[in-house]
């Protein structure tokens, strides 16, 4: 009776333990390749800073996530996207990351788009967005 304990226990403990535990939350570079594929700056802004460093032709400066998202979406509906190529993506010592793409756009022409994502206390965000002319 004692040996059928212990393999009910060496069985059936570690599935309760692994079903109690939430499911892994998804890659953020993943997630915003995913935004960014799809064009949408909707969905990329949520996963801006409150302020953010953008680069983009004819817009540079550091604006607001809402005055950042209107100008990503308008950059959206002038260069309608057809793909996003995650090229490249790394960490910094302190946790930051960063990912290097290529934006195809349905005229033909590519962007080299470039992000820097800030360790923050709670959550990781954009700090910085540049798409330039390739």
């Amino acid at each position: 009776m004692y040996r059928i304990f212990i393999l009910m226990i060496t069985l059936f403990f570690p599935a309760i333990i692994i079903g109690n535990i939430p499911p892994q939350e998804v890659d953020l570079v993943a997630k915003i390749s995913n935004v960014l594929n799809a064009g949408d700056a909707s969905k990329l802004a949520v996963h801006f800073n409150s302020t953010v460093d953008l680069m983009i032709p004819g817009n540079e400066g550091s604006y607001s996530k809402k005055q950042t998202e209107q100008i990503v979406k308008a950059f959206f509906v002038a260069q309608p996207v057809q793909s996003f190529t995650l090229d490249r993506k790394g960490t910094s010592n302190d946790g930051s990351q960063y990912m290097i793409g290529t934006l195809k756009i349905i005229s033909g022409k590519t962007f080299r788009v470039y992000i820097f994502i800030k360790t923050g206390t709670t959550e990781n965000l954009i700090q910085q967005l540049q798409f330039e002319d390739e």
